[in-house]
């Protein structure tokens, strides 16, 4: 063969991967041959190692490589089976690809598009993909179990003659799908016996004409009722994944434990439903949908007025819906929580039964909303309990507008039926606490309607129902918006500046039964059911305490009960018969704290009484106490120590608001404590001060005056660690009886102590007694003491400061007795 240039060599329409082409090498321009399919790959990564390009771009298996064409016109059905079945991820690439028939998809297949303005399927059967279980024809892992797909399609518009997806088994994921057109009853994505799936980023609908949608939204469902597989209806929902005996399994198992989230959807059609959660099981124990989370999702069915006359929409609210369109359908759901969910724009918005009553296993409860709303929908809500009480209850609602089973009317209305306005999550008419066990509104939180005398500045707690003899004569039931004065319930009024009050809204004619009841009290059992006694309760106005029998248990500190009998107190307690007891911290400045029931309002006049034999110590249980001083001969000595007032207890220094000249006349404010002691022996009775207290004693004496005489001792705190004792005397005194009888052996100084005192001067040598100033208090004119010298010794007087002697200055003789007199010119003088 003659030579030829490479240009001049025969050209080929097709290539092979082993086709020869002739290649140079990189240095030396030395030439050789390689095959298509050996030409190199590498990354211009760090660390990437040679491959060939074939290696490199069968990484990703595209329905193209198949034989798909995606321009709208080509069947491209048989590639895309061809692709699902050998490749576990297919990549669909930009175009539109026209499927005449249904694609069966095998368990753990990924079908990803380009986007949704970018991939279009135009589904001509009547799905477009049907993914199917780990079972029968379809089993790819023979030692697993047989009831999951792991499957996931995501990144793709799909266009319907009829319906899109039918999901059977566990763990399906579809996300970023859009959808339209399809026929009525059918569905965009049916998700059937499925647990664990994930659904996110789905809508259709949006955008009129080509994109309107009249395939239903989303269904989730289990189970089957008829048990004849010969019967048409059951046999039309089999597919060749199903047998009669695997759907009858399906009765008693529960499924859903899924996601839906990020979800809109806009049907054009009569009947049409966004998202049904449905089990068809027969059952009244087992198989529900249970343990959803759907977020953020949109459920509309929007007509118009022009569509009434052909009967294809309906007035819903301010707007127009399709006839029979549902926006969520739930039928033995339990357990799903439904967040930030909108079904405007539909005839009924959220549809609920059961196949149950008296909420057994078959019903649907124990559902969440929240934040969703119902608003303009023809029907808001409707439920089963009618027909089958007790179907459908125990649902919790949260917030949104209108989404609940209370059917709300208009706040205007006068229909005495009414119980409820229109409500939204800033509850501007009332909120409704439901019937445990049939899910009927209770209990009712609302403000009153106000009226001409009647503040609306008011909380009502109500409960349903109507009263024949209420006060204003109003038919309106308890619960109702309009009704001001419901004979149940509580009112909570809010509006005054310097009061808030709690009472009973009397609807009925005033009673003596009428009554506000706080606390439980001391039975163990009232209307509410069994109960103990609390720990305290805090009212206003006239209070009636109960009366107790036994001591309250675990009271709080500054809790106040009324004791009947002995046996209500402790017998440590002091008992002043029947009334009011309290139980306070009582313990002294650096003590440990001393709890105790002290009487505070008791009969007048009954106070503790304790007998004393010996000498003894005062204590804070002795406030406001008689203590009798009882022995033959012993002297009985009461020491007051100096910490019986606390702090807290001395109080504030408040002073008179007098002007500044006459400050002179202000009053200290100080607190105070008391008792009294009476001597009832033949023995002394006397006051010892303990360190860091101070006694004043009327005319010095610090003794009860004689047997059968009473004192009052007044305690004042002058501070840390100390106190002063106030001692006043009752009771007559022998002729010429002294308080006290001191010796003195040493030189000293005269007290004001020592007035009306008998001074012994007992020594051997001569002792000086000075006389100071300043011993009178303001408006005495003399004061006097005796002096008896005793001792060998003398008694020699000496004047202090400012002090003057009139006439003898000494007492010499032993045995003499005189009187030193001190007058208010501070002269002092014997007599």
């Amino acid at each position: 063969m003659a030579s030829r240039q490479i240009h001049e060599l025969p050209s080929t329409t097709s290539l092979s991967g082993t086709d020869r082409i002739v290649v140079s090498t990189a240095s030396g321009n030395l030439t050789r041959a390689a095959t298509i399919d050996d030409l190199p790959f590498r990354s211009n990564r760090a660390g990437a190692v040679p491959r060939t390009l074939a290696a490199k771009l069968q990484e990703h298996v595209s329905v193209r490589d198949f034989g798909a064409v995606g321009d709208g016109v080509a069947d491209d059905s048989a590639a895309f089976q061809a692709a699902v079945d050998s490749a576990l991820f297919v990549y669909v690439p930009h175009g539109r690809y026209r499927l005449a028939s249904r694609i069966k998809v095998k368990p753990n297949r990924t079908i990803t598009g380009a986007g949704r303005e970018c991939t279009t399927i135009l589904a001509e059967a009547a799905l477009a993909f049907e993914f199917f279980r780990n079972r029968g024809a379809y089993q790819i892992d023979i030692g697993a179990t047989t009831d999951w797909n792991r499957s996931s399609i995501a990144a793709m518009t799909i266009q319907m003659s009829s319906g899109g997806i039918l999901v059977h088994g566990h763990e399906f994921r579809a996300e970023d799908l859009q959808f339209r057109q399809g026929a009525p009853g059918s569905w965009c994505v049916q998700l059937h016996a499925s647990n664990e799936c994930y659904l996110h980023k789905l809508s259709g609908g949006y955008g009129g004409g080509a994109h309107g949608l009249a395939a239903s939204a989303i269904r989730w469902y289990a189970g089957w009722a008829v048990t004849d597989p010969d019967d048409p209806a059951f046999a039309s929902d089999l597919s060749e994944d199903d047998t009669a005996a695997l759907r009858q399994a399906e009765n008693t198992v529960n499924y859903g434990d899924g996601t839906l989230a990020e979800i809109a959807f806009k049907g054009n059609a009569v009947g049409w439903t966004g998202l049904k959660l449905e089990h068809l099981s027969p059952s009244t124990s087992s198989g529900v949908i249970n343990n959803l989370h759907v977020n953020r999702c949109q459920f509309q069915a929007p007509g118009s007025s022009s569509e009434e006359a052909a009967s294809t929409s309906v007035a819903a609210g301010s707007v127009w819906a399709k006839t029979g369109s549902i926006g969520l359908h739930l039928h033995k759901v339990l357990r799903c929580t439904f967040t930030v969910c909108d079904m405007e724009g539909t005839d009924t918005a959220i549809k609920a039964s059961g196949n149950v009553s008296g909420l057994g296993g078959g019903a649907t409860k124990f559902n969440t909303f929240i934040g969703c709303q119902s608003f303009n929908a023809r029907s808001p809500w409707l439920d089963s309990n009618a027909e089958v009480e007790g179907s459908v209850g125990r649902n919790g609602f949260y917030g949104g507008q209108l989404t609940g089973p209370l059917q709300p009317r208009g706040d205007s209305a006068d229909d005495s039926t009414i119980r409820a306005g229109q409500a939204d999550f800033f509850f501007p008419m009332a909120a409704w606490f439901s019937n445990i066990n049939r899910g009927e509104p209770r209990i009712n939180i609302r403000v009153p309607d106000a009226a001409t005398g009647f503040s609306d500045n008011q909380l009502l707690i109500t409960s349903p129902g109507t009263d024949p003899a209420r006060l204003d004569g109003s038919a309106l039931d308890d619960a109702h918006p309009k009704q001001r004065h419901p004979s149940r319930g509580v009112r909570i009024y809010t509006g005054g500046v310097d009061d808030a009050v709690i009472g009973r809204p009397i609807g009925q004619t005033i009673k003596q039964n009428a009554r506000l009841e706080l606390g439980n009290g001391p039975n163990t059992s009232d209307t509410m059911g069994i109960n103990g006694p609390l720990k305290a309760v805090v009212v206003r106005d006239p209070l009636y305490l109960t009366p107790w029998t036994a001591e309250p248990v675990a009271p709080y500190d500054n809790s106040v009960f009324f004791a009947s009998t002995r046996s209500a107190l402790p017998n440590t307690v002091d008992w002043r018969g029947a009334g009011w007891y309290m139980s306070f911290d009582d313990r002294v400045d650096g003590g440990t704290t001393a709890k105790a029931w002290l009487p505070v309002a008791t009969r007048p006049g009954i106070m503790r009484l304790r007998e004393v034999n010996a000498s003894a110590t005062i204590g804070r249980s002795d406030f406001g106490s008689m203590i009798l001083g009882n022995h033959a001969t012993t002297t009985i000595d009461l020491a007051i120590p100096s910490n019986l007032l606390r702090e807290d207890e001395v109080g504030v220094n408040l002073w008179q608001p007098v002007p500044p000249a006459a400050a002179a006349n202000s009053v200290q404010m100080r607190a105070a404590a008391h008792f009294w002691v009476e001597r009832i022996g033949d023995a002394r009775v006397r006051f010892v001060a303990g360190s860091g207290t101070t006694l004043v004693a009327q005319d010095g004496g610090a003794e009860v005056p004689m047997k059968g005489g009473l004192s009052l001792v007044v305690l004042k705190r002058t501070g840390i660690g100390a106190l002063t004792a106030y001692i006043a005397h009752f009771g007559a005194r022998l002729p010429g009886a002294s308080y006290a009888n001191p010796q003195r052996t040493t030189a000293f100084v005269i007290a004001a102590s020592d007035f009306n005192s008998f001074i012994q001067v007992n020594a051997t040598g001569t002792i000086d007694v000075t006389v100071p100033t300043g011993l009178l208090a303001a408006g005495t004119k003399a004061a006097r003491l005796t002096l008896a010298q005793e001792g060998a010794g003398g008694i020699n007087l000496v004047a202090g400061a400012g002090m003057t002697a009139k006439g003898e200055t000494s007492i010499a003789a032993q045995g003499s007795v005189r009187t030193l007199w001190i007058t208010e010119r501070n002269e002092f003088c014997l007599q």
